[in-house]
């Protein structure tokens, strides 16, 4: 971990994308290591939504292992709780402290319908800028959508510590 700092770990709510957490993570990255992304299928994130929560608390495990951290101190909203939650009960050990906001216990047509409304909306949005995405880029190799770290001249994925 970065300078040896605990990890924050922010679990996104469903109609809601990683930079959206960027007051928090301004806060937070003072004294912890922040890890956010989106979910796999999560508004402009590649590939399908995953049908189960259950599948969301494996690709956050991944992402802890791929960034090596052991546990974290886990923070969800809406959907994300759920997901934290399920985190907690599957693997104990790795959830530090749990912090659930405004959870919700499922995924229901209204909160899809949503999902699928704000999709639709944010695909049809033409970009101002090119770079308007360089806070948040795909990476090449895992897919998903992050805020890539420096590491000297060099772009890497959060997600997974390829090259971007």
């Amino acid at each position: 971990m970065p300078d040896g700092a605990e990890a924050v770990l922010l679990l996104n709510g469903a109609v809601m994308s990683y930079p959206d957490w960027e007051p928090v993570v301004e806060v937070l990255s003072r004294r912890y290591w922040v890890v956010n992304c989106d979910f796999v299928g999560q508004l402009l994130s590649p590939g399908p939504p995953r049908e189960a929560l259950g599948e969301n608390v494996e690709d956050v495990l991944d992402v802890l292992d791929a960034l090596e951290i052991p546990s974290a101190h886990v923070v969800g909203t809406s959907v994300g709780a759920a997901i934290g939650l399920l985190l907690a009960a599957s693997v104990p050990e790795r959830v530090r402290t749990l912090t659930l906001v405004n959870g919700t216990d499922q995924v229901t047509p209204e909160i899809r319908s949503r999902v699928e409304e704000t999709r639709a909306v944010l695909e049809a949005a033409p970009l101002a800028d090119e770079d308007a995405q360089s806070e948040g880029m795909k990476c090449p190799g895992c897919g998903f959508i992050t805020e890539p770290l420096r590491e000297g001249q060099q772009l890497v994925c959060q997600v997974c510590g390829g090259a971007m």
